[in-house]
């Protein structure tokens, strides 16, 4: 568990009192949002990289403030994340559009905006962004490796390596400038050398489109930075270390900027979600906790087999954890279960706040994932 995240329920629960709080919320500590940034920001390059903060991990307004405040830019993959930050008064210069495959509707939208940053991984999206943002810069997302990922993204995204050159090429023949490469590692990557090989690839990327011609302005590392339920600035150590002395050469060799797009990384460790024991039942498979917030609230990693912690900052933690417990959402869906059999004091009763925890990324969000709305229902 993050040490600032811990001390940060604590104090919450230590200064509202247990029967005041109000549940289901999240607590989200913008001070270890501020911690984080310049972590990854001094951290990388030697704090020569831009940051591009991707909103589909939170995308709520104070958090978009207060990196706004700090100096990131933003990178969206809709319509629906371009009108958050277009509410939030964000200067198109600093907004990438990473999707690889995005609407057309989407890219006139942006375009409109003033964005001139996007993201192809194919030669059919050249042909939208062409049509739909013309004369715009575009950078390739590449295929790497996601060995070492917690959730691997690898199958949905990013050109083959026969493709690389000859899709930059295509770039400039559409009259678009081709001036970045990227890449995506999956999410919650720990594996040092996965990194390593993917800027390794992405390096030699470079220098052959610069032999071809095509002089490319940045690298784009993406997200995956590891944040969840990992000591996130031990291997951020790490990564930097095996990663930045490329980086380094890229920089003084090519001239070539240095951009991440970190989202867990930033905000998962800066929430907790403070829940309530609303019934303890004893049932033929076991005893069961029901508590007042589901997992289809935004914590679907879970159907993933995504683990989370689980806090109880009341003094019964300090009991022994020897009782199983299978600790369920109060929805009538079987698979709403947090946790299966995990160890807890005999002494939880109703009425106990129970707080699960990493709960910043990906959870206020998914209320319109990535900033795509719930369909609408036609009754006839």
């Amino acid at each position: 568990m993050d040490k600032r995240l811990k001390s940060t329920i604590d104090k919450f629960f230590h200064k509202n009192f247990n029967k005041k709080i109000k549940t289901p919320q999240i607590v989200f500590d913008l001070n270890i949002l501020k911690d984080n940034y310049h972590l990854i920001k001094s951290s990388l390059a030697n704090g020569k990289c831009e940051i591009r903060y991707a909103i589909k991990a939170n995308n709520e307004e104070r958090t978009i403030k207060v990196l706004k405040s700090l100096g990131s830019g933003f990178e969206i993959a809709s319509l629906g994340e371009l009108n958050i930050l277009k509410n939030n008064f964000i200067n198109p210069k600093k907004i990438l559009f990473s999707s690889p495959v995005k609407i057309d509707s989407h890219i006139r939208a942006a375009y409109n905006y003033g964005i001139r940053y996007f993201a192809f991984d194919s030669f059919e999206e050249l042909k939208k962004i062409a049509k739909n943002a013309p004369n715009s810069n575009v950078y390739l997302r590449i295929d790497v490796s996601n060995s070492g990922s917690i959730w691997k993204l690898d199958s949905k995204f990013g050109a083959p390596k026969k493709d690389w050159i000859k899709l930059l090429i295509e770039a400039k023949r559409k009259n678009l400038n081709p001036v970045g490469i990227t890449f995506l590692v999956g999410w919650n990557n720990t594996n040092n050398s996965t990194w390593k090989k993917a800027v390794d690839e992405a390096s030699q990327l470079i220098k052959n489109a610069i032999d071809s011609g095509i002089k490319i302005k940045f690298l784009n590392l993406g997200g995956g930075f590891p944040a969840h339920l990992v000591d996130q600035e031990k291997h951020l150590k790490q990564i930097v270390s095996t990663i930045n002395p490329i980086l380094n050469k890229l920089i003084k060799n090519y001239s070539v900027n240095i951009i991440a797009e970190p989202g867990t990384f930033l905000v998962a460790n800066c929430g907790a979600m403070f829940t309530r024991v609303y019934a303890k039942l004893k049932r033929k498979s076991g005893n069961w906790l029901f508590i007042d917030s589901s997992i289809m609230g935004g914590f679907y990693e879970i159907f993933k087999d995504i683990k989370f912690n689980l806090y109880l900052p009341s003094k019964k933690n300090k009991l022994d954890f020897d009782v199983n417990y299978t600790i369920t959402g109060p929805t009538c869906d079987s698979y709403d279960v947090f946790f299966k059999d995990i160890k807890l004091p005999k002494e939880v009763s109703v009425g106990e706040l129970l707080v699960i925890l990493p709960a910043g990324a990906y959870i206020s969000s998914r209320r319109e994932y990535n900033g795509f709305p719930y369909p609408e229902t036609t009754y006839l």
